[in-house]
């Protein structure tokens, strides 16, 4: 008999080829539309969230596996017209092919169509849109270990961004885009517990909004922020323990834009790092900084040069916390700068910090109570400051999962 290949699963996800889970939850949300207190009404709202989903985890192969999951999420504000206005459609797949223990190729697609920000990923966007938004991210890997000491990855990763309300200085004119990314990584195994990185990847921003992103007769478009990048970085692995391990790459980003409008070319630091402690069997915490650059929403309001993209630094700490055997405890915080570079808002910065607390208790093995509460704070520097806002969310519900 050949073992299964199952990469990454539970016991309980290999175990099955099909699983199943529906959510229920109510929810008190203080501020649907992400408002400033100061130069608007902000609306609040009690509601009713419904994700159910499907996965796949085909594992019987010998040297592949296939899994794949969807989810559809419906949002059902009392408070609002229309009522039922937030639909989710969540789709994740990932193949893996392992030809012997040295030569591995994994593709990975995440299809999202929904329009909270925090769904949809698009790192540059702090305030919800009414706007329902279309994004794919696709990544294929390719990694060969030529020797015990030195091995490659070769990588390409696609993410397409298409926001639907259309119109001169809309999320449309401003966000849609290709981005590519090209990676290589080579690694040098220097001991048992330390593996050194050496790399370089190119990146490419295409904006496909054929709306102006000032105002209409403006004459810029998105494509005038056109640029591509070149970021060499080196890094290490490092495990102090079985319980407590470190990653880190630190290298510098070299942008360059297509159109004098956008700027001229741009240096900047780039920066990911995390550690994970396992401080007991079940529990977990992490903490990380992301620094790099990022498309935006914002433009200045110059017709001679606009805001080409952001520099961000962006510092989290998660922690899962199993408290009893049935009850787990987590918790992320995470904090978001955001300097913008060029145009009327040049060195002027957001500040986001996002909170989100969560309770699960397993009343058996195929229903839990669920429990979470979002805490979002945008502030701004004074040109930014009708930007600001705080947004309280609470969820209560259960979940079954077969």
């Amino acid at each position: 008999m050949q073992a299964a290949y199952a990469p990454g699963l539970t016991q309980i996800e290999s175990s099955k080829l099909m699983s199943y889970s529906l959510s229920v939850r109510g929810f008190y949300d203080d501020n649907i539309t992400t408002a400033n207190s100061k130069v608007s009404t902000v609306k609040d709202s009690f509601g009713i969230d419904v994700r159910p989903s499907a996965s796949l985890n085909l594992t019987t192969l010998q040297q592949t596996y296939i899994g794949a999951t969807y989810t559809y999420g419906l949002r059902y504000f009392t408070d609002r017209q229309p009522h039922a206005g937030d639909h989710s459609h969540e789709f994740d797949a990932r193949l893996e092919h392992e030809f012997t223990e040295r030569y591995k190729v994994s593709m990975d697609d995440s299809f999202v169509y929904a329009q909270e920000p925090e769904v949809i990923g698009d790192l540059g966007v702090l305030q919800r849109s009414n706007s329902s938004v279309y994004r794919n991210n696709a990544d294929v890997s390719f990694s060969g270990q030529l020797s015990e000491l030195f091995g490659v990855t070769l990588a390409y990763d696609n993410a397409w961004y298409d926001y639907q309300r259309r119109g001169a200085n809309s999320y449309a004119a401003l966000l849609n885009r290709f981005e590519h990314s090209v990676r290589l990584d080579t690694r040098w195994v220097l001991d048992p517990k330390m593996t050194l990185r050496v790399g370089y990847r190119f990146t490419a921003l295409d904006f496909t909004g054929n709306d102006e992103i000032l105002f209409a007769g403006s004459g810029l478009y998105g494509r005038d922020r056109n640029n591509t990048a070149h970021t060499v970085f080196t890094g290490v692995d490092y495990s102090f323990n079985a319980r407590l391990k470190s990653s880190l790459d630190v290298g510098a980003r070299f942008t360059e834009y297509d159109h004098a409008v956008a700027g001229n070319s741009t240096v900047s630091p780039f920066v990911s790092a995390n550690v994970t402690y396992v401080y007991k069997e079940g529990s977990y915490a992490q903490t990380g900084v992301t620094i790099d650059r990022q498309a935006t929403d914002q433009t200045g309001s110059s017709v001679s040069q606009v805001t080409s993209d952001s520099f961000s630094i962006s510092p989290y700490l998660s922690i899962s916390h199993k408290i009893t055997p049935r009850l787990t405890g987590t918790g992320l915080i995470r904090y978001t700068q955001l300097t913008y570079n060029g145009g009327t808002l040049d060195k002027q910065a957001d500040n986001f910090i996002a909170l989100q607390l969560g309770a699960d208790y397993k009343v058996s093995e195929h229903w839990y109570v669920t429990s979470n509460y979002n805490f979002d704070n945008l502030s701004s520097d004074a040109l930014l400051s009708t930007r600001e806002y705080t947004r309280n969310r609470v969820f209560l519900g259960v979940t079954a999962k077969y």
